[in-house]
């Protein structure tokens, strides 16, 4: 059996990061550290949480979301609901849709 033959790649394009929507449900807090506004807003709400830790210092959360976290009290839900406000702006100015 033959190899198939394929046309050669017309041009190389380095990958890019797109854009990604911010939200206290679906993001996960190790996504948001990651994200240079949305530690921007985590410095502001909740400082604790506004760097990765590595080792005994670890947080505990980081692979989940804020709303999940506030449930198990790691964050009280009057702070998610503030950070929330603030990611809404985010995506409005990213052109993403709330």
């Amino acid at each position: 059996m033959d190899a198939p033959l394929y046309p050669p790649a017309a041009a190389f394009e380095q990958p890019r990061h797109l854009p990604q929507r911010l939200s206290v449900r679906t993001s996960a807090i190790a996504d948001l550290q990651q994200d240079p506004e949305a530690v921007e807003v985590l410095k502001r709400n909740i400082p604790a949480m506004a760097e990765r830790r590595e080792g005994p210092n670890a947080i505990p959360f980081e692979p989940l979301s804020l709303r999940d976290a506030s449930m198990f009290g790691g964050v009280k839900a009057d702070v998610v609901d503030r950070i929330e406000a603030e990611f809404v702006k985010i995506n409005v100015r990213r052109g993403l849709r709330p």
